[in-house]
């Protein structure tokens, strides 16, 4: 991973901030999923994650300003 984002000049839009994208049965959480973006509209992209509670992985949608 750690290559592909070098060598294609990607970000990674993660903070520590982010809610888990997937919880495990005994109700620890895990953040597995990695989304990436160019840097020059990394600043305008988001994520958004959707709670369903049926699943045990959230939804995660991708918002950026140029497609509102």
């Amino acid at each position: 991973m750690e290559a592909l984002l070098i060598y294609d000049n990607l970000e990674l839009l993660l903070n520590d901030s982010d809610i888990p994208t997937s919880l495990q049965y005994n109700g620890n959480g895990t953040n597995p999923d990695l989304t990436s973006a160019s840097p020059d509209i990394a600043d305008d992209v988001g994520r958004e994650f959707i709670y369903d509670p049926g699943s045990e992985d959230f939804e995660i949608y991708i918002k950026s300003r140029y497609f509102d």
